[in-house]
């Protein structure tokens, strides 16, 4: 079966000399550019202002936010403020994307902290004065293992380290 149209060819980039031709290339071709810018901005966040003028002296333009704010940033040098929403939500994810990672950072700080006090918490012991022996002790020096299971006579030493 034999086609009935070239297909989509490739054109070469030379000014078209039919008006008819240039004026629905235009169109076409100023449609797909704002949709591209569209697409960009939408996915990436990008602020984006186009201005085209057509042969007709018809002026088109895309923006986003708007042609006038990212045109006054670009003229002026002036960074980003972060009054736009979509700024406003970058911002917000930064923030919470470094909360989050603080927060992992200070867990396994602790975690680690948790581990070398258990290790050296057997090596700790406890001098009692001179005169005291607890019961079931043969001398004044007590093993430190549990802050928590110390006679109740020393509560007071040693409180709130753990």
């Amino acid at each position: 079966m034999a086609r009935k149209s070239k297909g989509r060819q490739k054109v070469e980039m030379v000014k078209m000399n039919n008006e008819s031709n240039l004026q629905v290339t235009f169109s076409k071709r100023r449609a797909g550019l704002f949709k591209k810018a569209s697409e960009l901005s939408t996915l990436c966040g990008a602020e984006i202002a186009i201005i085209v003028f057509s042969l007709g002296r018809k002026v088109f333009s895309f923006g986003h936010p708007c042609v006038e704010t990212v045109l006054e940033r670009f003229v002026s040098g002036n960074p980003p403020q972060a009054t736009s929403g979509t700024m406003k939500l970058i911002e917000a994810h930064r923030n919470a994307s470094i909360r989050k990672l603080n927060m992992q950072l200070t867990q396994a700080y602790l975690d680690e902290l948790k581990k070398n006090v258990a290790k050296h918490a057997e090596k700790i012991v406890i001098r009692l004065p001179f005169d005291t022996k607890p019961a079931g002790f043969s001398s004044n020096i007590v093993p430190f293992k549990n802050p928590n299971m110390m006679p109740p006579q020393y509560h007071g030493f040693g409180q709130g380290f753990f």
